[in-house]
């Protein structure tokens, strides 16, 4: 009985005391995220903000019809302002070039086009040249050396010098004739290479498994310098290449890390580390760069999927912006605009001088979006012929208006994208998941 009371007159007093207690002040001004990062803004998520943005006009560059595609997004630079293309390219050809992606094994390389040739890389080391027109010049086999029995997906294909170069999940480097297929020298660098070297000033530049950076001489293959870093827990295939831009490459590193070297020496100018991750996404343990950085005038921009995206001055390293969108391939910089493939299957338009959000358009996740099941992969963006088009692993090629993104177009892809498209002569390449060369003009 005595309990009881004590307890009636502990509850009555908390009563008297919350009625007396002022009503919480809620302070005005600006709430700022506490793990944002210097520098980093989350972007525009408002949908009312987005739709009132929508319609901001963009003035792209004049259409050119570049005759080659040496590295992903097309230059050394992984940038190109608006190749020529038709409005609404259609299947031209499709042509087999072997191994497609299956449970063990993925088409990781994207096609390059030069010299009046498409190079194309399957999922099992097999390298083939065809004509612009879809005939067969040649093809050999580069897949598993004869002291290793597994099949490994990974590696790439660069040409630069007169030269096309191949890496491959094996470790190895080819450099190839792009006439006649013929070997001229092969470097293994005793570790997974699972994205495209790049080629230019008479090196090979590529970012092996184990982290470290390897120059190669393009007329030997021997090595001209490599550079070191952490180690990484984690990596995905078809990580960012190297860049360049006049006598400086720009390295991304699987830690998210980027390091900008003179090209002859290795050099180290500067280095940048972009941290941070989308929460609740099993993608924010990955910190390596699945888009390549992209170099336009004075500005590099580097994106990982794990959730980040970030622009940095090229010459001092400087962090002018980072936002809380990862990409998933190279952006792509055009009329003071960025167009992305965000982390969360998005394709959006960015305000290049800050990375806010200009519209944002959704793309397919999931075959079953109930069950989230079957994600579905999106290459690009390329901003081609007036349009934004992203190829998909569900079989589509959609082109988008780059003032607001409405889709404005929709082509099937046979059997499903599995690359980066690369553009040449008006014409789009892309493979596919089934190992078929798709060319739409």
């Amino acid at each position: 009985m005595q309990l009881n009371k004590c307890l009636i007159s502990v509850v009555t007093l908390a009563v008297l005391i919350s009625g007396c207690s002022r009503k919480e002040e809620i302070l005005q001004g600006e709430r700022l995220d506490l793990r944002a990062s210097k520098g980093e803004t989350a972007g525009v998520t408002d949908e009312t903000a987005l739709n009132a943005a929508n319609g901001q006009a963009i003035s792209l560059p004049a259409m050119r019809s570049n005759a080659s595609w040496t590295h992903r997004n097309g230059t050394t630079a992984h940038a190109i302002s608006h190749p020529a293309l038709s409005t609404t390219p259609t299947l031209r050809w499709s042509r087999d070039i072997g191994t497609g992606t299956t449970a063990r094994l993925r088409v990781s390389s994207d096609p390059v086009v030069a010299d009046g040739r498409v190079f194309t890389l399957d999922a099992d080391g097999r390298l083939s040249a065809f004509s612009t027109s879809g005939g067969a010049v040649w093809s050999v086999d580069i897949s598993a050396p004869t002291d290793t029995k597994d099949s490994i997906s990974g590696g790439g294909l660069a040409y630069g010098d007169g030269i096309l170069v191949a890496t491959t999940g094996y470790g190895e480097v080819y450099a190839m004739d792009p006439a006649t297929g013929t070997k001229r020298w092969s470097h293994r660098v005793h570790a997974s290479v699972s994205s495209a070297p790049l080629v230019t000033n008479g090196k090979a530049i590529l970012i092996a498994g184990n982290n470290k950076a390897v120059a190669l001489e393009l007329s030997n293959g021997r090595i001209a310098w490599e550079k070191d870093t952490a180690q990484s827990g984690a990596g995905v295939i078809g990580t960012g290449s190297p860049a360049a831009a006049g006598k400086i490459t720009y390295l991304p590193f699987a830690t998210g890390e980027i390091s900008a070297n003179l090209m002859d020496s290795g050099l180290q100018l500067w280095t940048q580390v972009v941290s941070g991750y989308r929460l609740g996404s099993a993608r924010g343990f990955v910190d390596a760069f699945s888009g390549e950085p992209v170099v336009s005038g004075d500005v590099v921009y580097a994106g990982k999927q794990s959730g980040r995206l970030t622009a940095l001055n090229r010459r001092t390293g400087e962090r002018l912006w980072t936002i809380k969108e990862g990409a998933l391939g190279p952006v792509w910089p055009v009329g003071n605009s960025l167009f992305v493939v965000t982390d969360e299957n998005k394709l959006k338009r960015l305000n290049a001088s800050d990375g806010s959000v200009i519209w944002s358009q959704d793309l397919p996740q999931y075959k079953n979006a109930k069950r989230k099941r079957g994600a579905y992969a999106h290459y690009g963006p390329v901003v081609a012929g007036g349009r934004v088009i992203v190829a998909g692993s569900d079989g589509q090629l959609r082109s988008f208006d780059p003032t607001n993104g409405n889709l404005v177009a929709s082509t099937s892809i046979p059997s499903g994208a599995a690359s980066q498209p690369a553009i040449a002569g008006g014409v789009l390449y892309i493979l596919s998941n089934k190992g078929q060369l798709h060319a739409f003009q």
